[in-house]
Formats: C-alpha cells, sequence, structure tokens
C-alpha cells in the first residue's frame, strides 16, 4: 500500500473540547494542564515502546488505516506544531495559524517508509522538548490565546487538552484501548 491509500480525515475534532470522544473516551475539558504533563509522558512511551518493539509497526492493519509508524510520524510533527503555536500564543497577542494538513505531511515526509525506532527517537525528543516548554507556565499563560485559520479561538489550556486528546486517542487508534480516568 502506498501513502495515498490512506482516507483523508476531514472531520473537525475540536469537538472533543466540549464532549467526550466517543472512541476514544476521553473528556478532554476535564484534563487540567498539570495532568497532561504528568500523562502525556506515559502515551509518548506507550508509543514508543510499540514502535521499537513492534515488528509490524511499518503494515497498515487495512487499507485506509495508519499503520503504527505513521501514528507515531504524525505525533511527533503534533508536538513540533503544537509547541510552535503555544509559544506564538505566549509570545503574540492573539497569533493566528496557518493551515496544518495532517495527511499531506504523512505523504510529504513518507511516515510510511521512515524507520520505526529513529520515529520512536524523535517522538521523544519532540515531546520531551514541547513538556519542558510548557512545565513552568502560569495561570495567566494557560489563558493566552491563538486563532486557527478557520476561525477557532483556543486558549494554551485548550491547546493542551487537544494535544493531549490526539496522544490518547492516537494510542487508541493503535491499541483499542480507551483512556480511564
Amino acid at each position: 500500500m502506498d501513502d495515498e491509500a490512506v482516507t483523508p480525515d476531514t472531520k473537525d475534532w475540536t469537538s472533543v473540547l466540549s464532549q467526550r470522544c466517543p472512541e476514544c473516551g476521553l473528556d478532554a475539558k476535564r484534563i487540567a494542564p498539570d495532568e497532561i504533563r504528568e500523562l502525556a509522558p506515559r502515551y509518548i512511551g506507550r508509543f514508543r515502546a510499540r514502535l521499537e518493539e513492534d515488528e509490524a509497526a511499518s503494515t497498515r492493519p487495512e487499507e485506509g488505516v495508519w499503520a503504527p509508524v505513521e501514528y507515531g510520524g504524525h505525533l511527533r510533527d503534533v508536538c513540533v506544531v503544537f509547541r510552535s503555536r503555544v509559544r506564538a500564543m505566549l509570545l503574540h497577542e492573539e497569533p493566528s495559524y496557518p493551515d496544518w494538513d495532517q495527511d499531506e505531511a504523512a505523504i510529504s515526509a513518507r511516515y510510511l517508509e521512515q524507520s520505526p525506532s529513529a520515529i520512536a527517537d524523535h517522538l521523544g525528543t519532540a515531546a520531551d522538548d514541547f513538556l519542558r516548554d510548557i512545565a513552568e507556565l502560569s495561570a495567566v499563560e494557560y489563558d493566552r490565546t491563538g486563532r486557527r485559520s478557520d476561525g477557532y479561538l483556543f486558549t494554551v489550556r485548550s491547546l493542551l487538552q487537544y494535544f493531549f486528546h490526539e496522544l490518547v486517542h492516537h494510542w487508541w487508534d493503535v491499541s483499542g484501548e480507551t483512556f480511564a480516568e
């Protein structure tokens, strides 16, 4: 299967900021930033172990569905993109973000062709960098805002909740495990 065999995701996932995700079970709005800093490394660790230990990490489970290595590449890039968005929110008054097409990123970066162990390492580094940046944020900084190109207004807090949903949901995608509070 080639990269273009994956069905593009066109859903607006911001709904997970107002209601429990019906698939992975996470109620992101109930997760505080300090919980995200505590729980996110566990999910990153699970992904890294899966990529390093699963001989089928580069195999799509069925046509149109990403392989674990593709989810790992996506999460690595999520860490990088969200880190830059949080930084912009802290440095500028209500910055706006350009579109980020995750499906195009997967194709152009050739996630499926990348080494699962390399993706695991890069995911660990990108996540460590992002989590280090948010480790000391203040209550005032959590309320800083930024606007996505479609007009959706995030706070740093809601962007972190959205980020955490990415981790939980994609772990559900590869493992079938739902979030347990």
